[in-house]
Order: structure tokens, then sequence, then C-alpha cells
């Protein structure tokens, strides 16, 4: 009988938990978000116990991201309050000489780039099948 052999992390999926155990803990941090950052941590391990659970959350993550940042113009459109609290952070005073069809672009550029990673093969092919979506397994 031989072992099964493991598939290690692909790179593009550690960079990819890396970026959002940063988000999480920032959020953390400044106390802003704090349910959304435990459960981002939560998917971080589940993720590491390869469960199938942890890449559909991911996957849903980038869907959400993208159709988060593709209604950003039109929410901030039809709701001035919000885009006055915006401006009223400290990042919005550096982003404020890039054009704004710029800065929504890169954010659709990477939370496109976020998708492309999550659907990879290489991605999908580090879960294993087995496993299902009782977390606590």
């Amino acid at each position: 009988m031989t072992a099964p052999t493991k598939t290690p992390l692909p790179k593009r999926l550690l960079a990819l938990m890396l970026v959002y155990a940063i988000l999480a803990l920032s959020g953390l941090f400044y106390g802003r978000g704090v349910i959304l950052s435990l459960l981002t941590l939560m998917m971080l391990l589940a993720i590491m116990a390869r469960h199938k659970a942890g890449l559909w959350l991911l996957r849903g993550y980038a869907i959400i991201g993208l159709v988060g940042s593709t209604l950003l113009p039109y929410l901030l459109d039809i709701n001035p309050q919000l885009q006055q609290q915006l401006q009223q952070s400290a990042l919005w005073h550096s982003l404020d000489s890039i054009p704004g069809w710029l800065s929504v672009g890169l954010l659709i550029a990477l939370t496109m780039l976020q998708l492309w990673l999550v659907f990879s093969a290489k991605v999908s092919h580090f879960f294993k099948r087995e496993i299902n979506f009782n977390i606590m397994q």
C-alpha cells in the first residue's frame, strides 16, 4: 500500500491567504468589522485544513468582492452621505489626486485577479473532495 500524496499549498493561494490575514488582523486591531474579521480568520483556518467549505467561502468572498467593487460608483452616486464619510477618512487624502475611474478600474482588476486565483485548477486540487462541509470534523 502506498500512502496518499499530499498536494502542497499553491503559492497563489498562500499569497491570497496572507492578504486576507492582514485585512482581518487590521480589522480586529482597529475595531472595524470585527465579526467579518473573525469569520475571515475562521475561513483561513478551514483553508489550511483543506476543507471544501474553505474553498466555497473563498470563492464567495471573491464574488462578493467583485460585485461590491463594480457597484461602488453607483452606491457613491445615490448615497452622498457615504461619499462624505469616505472623504473624511485618511485614505481619501492620499487617493484624492488619482482620478476616480482609475481607482475603481484598479479595484475591479484586483478583484478579477482574485477571482482568477480562486477558480484556478491548482487551488481547487489542493482541497480534499471527500471532506464535506462539516468544519468540526
